[in-house]
């Protein structure tokens, strides 16, 4: 990692330091294909100590809660308008509700090529933790045949857009995927903290394998193992202003979701 540097954190000055970050996530969620549903996701981050960014322990179990609609019309033959607005709440342990509040919506357009390849792209603009941001969103479905097929791995939302992955089934009930996309999970701090709600972000690529049961027609579970790539973690104060930041060169990552639809 780089060299210590120092900044302000409410006028007491602090050394920055990161190095190596260990993420775990899990995630369950109650959806359908479009986006309608609920979702949770509960992450570990546990910092090795000489990568506290000079605040203890920066934060540790995050979690985040999202519900979201949809609202669709075809567009000629072959073509389809998506928009997907959501809200939910990103906060550290002990952070507010109502300061965690984010929110926004995905605007989409589908084109099925043939009866094999649907392309589609659009945007996404959210709202929350003192930033407004906005990210195009590519998507693609892509049945090559009866066991390969590339997709999207994300739902796309606050934390960014869809991502792309090569899958690979093997049958019924088993499939596996390579993949990878851009991520960045921002969320409010513990109000009673040493940055009291204040904002971390963790931002880069997951590249990462997956291997998914199928347990029955609408429920599965994945299992995901990879590596956080190119990635920054941020520190901010309460009013979104930057106050420490340094580079994640790589970073395991360990996932497990539940994913029921209906």
């Amino acid at each position: 990692c780089r060299p210590a540097q120092r900044a302000v954190v409410d006028d007491d000055v602090v050394d920055i330091r990161v190095g190596k970050v260990l993420r775990m996530v899990g995630e369950l969620g109650a959806t359908d294909p479009d986006g309608d549903g609920v979702e949770a996701s509960f992450q570990d981050y546990d910092f090795a100590p000489e990568a506290s960014l000079g605040l203890g322990s920066p934060w540790g179990d995050v979690a985040e809660y999202t519900a979201g609609a949809s609202w669709r019309r075809p567009v000629g033959e072959n073509g389809l308008l998506f928009i997907v607005p959501s809200i939910g709440f990103a906060r550290g342990e002990g952070a507010d509700w109502v300061e965690s509040l984010t929110f926004g919506t995905i605007v989409s357009y589908g084109h099925r090529v043939s009866d094999t390849l649907t392309i589609g792209f659009g945007a996404g603009a959210f709202y929350g933790l003192e930033e407004t941001s906005a990210f195009p969103v590519l998507l693609v479905d892509w049945q090559i045949n009866d066991s390969w097929r590339v997709g999207n791995p994300f739902r796309p939302g606050p934390t960014g857009p869809a991502g792309l992955e090569v899958v690979y089934r093997s049958s019924e009930d088993w499939e596996v995927a390579l993949g990878g996309g851009w991520r960045s999970n921002r969320f409010r701090l513990d109000e009673d903290g040493p940055n009291p709600d204040g904002i971390g972000e963790v931002e880069g690529v997951p590249v990462f394998v997956r291997l998914t049961w199928f347990a029955s027609e609408s429920t599965s579970l994945d299992l995901y193992a990879g590596q956080f790539l190119s990635g920054e973690v941020t520190v901010e104060n309460r009013k979104g202003k930057q106050i420490a930041s340094d580079d994640l060169e790589s970073a395991p990552l360990i996932a497990i979701g539940m994913t029921s639809r209906f």
